[in-house]
Formats: C-alpha cells, structure tokens, sequence
C-alpha cells in the first residue's frame, strides 16, 4: 500500500465507518468471525506502525487523524471480540 491508499484511513468518521462496510460486502466469501478477526489484526498491525505515511506530506497531513480512526474503529467496532 502507499499513501495514497492509506489516504482513505483519515476520512471522516462517518466515511470510515462507511468504508469499513464496504470492505466487509468485498469480503463476504468470509465468515463474519473471521473477518472481524482479521479487519482487528490489521488496525492492531497498522497502530504498531511506527509511522503510517512514508511521506512527509501525508504523515503530516493524516497521521493523526488516521490513528485516531483506527484507535476508534478497534475501541467502538472490535473491542467484543
């Protein structure tokens, strides 16, 4: 992934959550268990990231926004499971 695509984890929390369930509908080959499973292994994964942008410009433009959504979606969304 580059920037540009992870551009999309610092819409607005409406679009995130949006997104979100778009992912899931590409993914409905996959069980509902394994896809939470998954979808919270990846925000876990990307939190970890010492940095989410390799760029200066989008580090500086998304980075803490990006985080604050992926904090969010794994507090509102996965904390269940």
């Amino acid at each position: 992934m580059v920037d540009v695509d992870l551009s999309l984890l610092a819409v607005s929390w409406p679009d995130f959550v949006e997104n979100s369930g778009d992912i899931r509908h590409e993914d409905g080959h996959v069980t509902e268990k394994d896809w939470r499973l998954g979808r919270r292994s990846f925000l876990q994964s990307m939190l970890q990231r010492p940095r989410l942008y390799f760029t200066d410009y989008f580090h500086e433009l998304l980075e803490e926004h990006a985080r604050e959504n992926l904090q969010r979606s794994l507090d509102e969304q996965f904390a269940a499971n």
